[in-house]
């Protein structure tokens, strides 16, 4: 992030919906405002309701826009009626009064740089210094199957190496200046964390229950995990495409309440009093909010051994494993069953205070 001047560092996504990028997005905000640095979240009105509404307590920082009605008509012709729209020319009409009016609002709230996240449309609008965030391997396939989606003008940044590296393997962005983060924005702050010194006998799982992040194997190993341990619970958070399949799996544990299924806004609670955090992801556990929240509590780790996972987020605070589902079936019983659960608890929460600081992600930006 270049410096300002002291004008407004502004963060935007066009969606009503609160993934990690997001929740990062409003916490860095609300960091940089307690540091002195002017910050907003620019959301469309409808959006920022509903927004405020998920949130467990609505943010200062989030300001709402309205499109005038002539942007709202030719956007919903553009989604409704695209191939009229694109022979009537409508195209040029709706990204001329769109950028306009985004000049207009950047203006209006002093803004000197521009974050954006998930929406590559916003983007398109945008003549002030802005940065495009690449928050996932899937959106690197978005943007390396349909390159001109973000405006060359627009900084790409990676949120992991690995990212990073998918991005500059493409020939399309070969001289393209793409920038990749080598930390970790935490969403909170380890070092202000006490964890409860009760744990229970609860894993956690919480992620998007999506293929790449493995829900559906792991619903798997939880069903042959609680026939030999059915004192345990397995708490599996999230929501998406593989959600029907997991509770299919898991229906008879779900019903017993050994297994709770669905999305909570704040799992604070429930990883403060958790032992055991599972994360899957392929390509790469890093850079997962969730698992430094569960490291911040306390949690003893289960991780797949891909990407930046044993540089970011392991040393001796659990088990790295292979994506096979008879070898996580075999290191969560190891795990379960280890003398040590307590203390890889209490190296993950040192580890997470050591490795991941708002502080210094912040000083990096700067």
């Amino acid at each position: 992030m270049e410096k300002n001047g002291g004008k407004c560092v502004a963060f935007a996504w066009n969606s009503s919906s609160i993934t990690g990028a997001q929740k990062r997005f409003i916490n860095m905000a609300e960091a940089l405002i307690r540091r002195g640095q002017p910050s907003i979240i620019l959301l469309e009105e409808h959006n920022a309701r509903v927004v405020q509404g998920i949130l467990k307590e609505p943010s200062q920082v989030i300001v709402s826009y309205k499109y005038p009605w002539w942007i709202k008509f030719l956007r919903r012709g553009k989604t409704k009626f695209p191939l009229l729209h694109r022979l009537l020319g409508l195209g040029y009409l709706y990204k001329t009064f769109s950028t306009d009016y985004w000049n207009k609002l950047l203006k209006v709230n002093d803004v000197g740089i521009l974050h954006i996240s998930m929406s590559s449309e916003i983007a398109s609008f945008i003549n002030c210094p802005a940065v495009f965030e690449v928050t996932s391997p899937d959106w690197a396939d978005k943007i390396i199957n349909n390159p001109n989606i973000v405006p060359n003008e627009v900084l790409l940044h990676a949120v992991s190496e690995s990212v990073f590296k998918k991005l500059k393997v493409s020939k399309m962005f070969e001289n393209r200046d793409i920038s990749y983060s080598p930390m970790l924005f935490p969403n909170i702050d380890p070092g202000g964390i006490v964890p409860s010194l009760v744990k229970k006998k609860r894993i956690m799982f919480a992620h998007r229950l999506i293929p790449r992040k493995n829900a559906l194997l792991f619903s798997r190993v939880v069903k042959r995990f609680l026939r030999l341990f059915p004192d345990w619970e397995v708490f599996i958070r999230g929501e998406g495409a593989e959600a029907t399949k997991v509770k299919d799996v898991l229906y008879e544990e779900i019903t017993k309440g050994q297994v709770l299924l669905g999305y909570v806004s704040n799992l604070q609670e429930e990883l403060n009093t958790s032992a055991i955090f599972v994360s899957l992801i392929e390509p790469d556990n890093f850079p997962s909010q969730s698992v430094v929240e569960a490291m911040a509590y306390g949690n003893a780790l289960l991780l797949s051994d891909c990407g930046q996972t044993r540089e970011k987020f392991y040393n001796g605070n659990g088990f790295i494993v292979e994506i096979n589902e008879d070898l996580i079936l075999e290191a969560l019983i190891a795990l379960v069953s280890n003398d040590r659960l307590s203390e890889m608890g209490e190296l993950s929460m040192h580890l997470a205070n050591e490795r991941f600081s708002q502080d210094a992600y912040l000083k990096y930006l700067s």
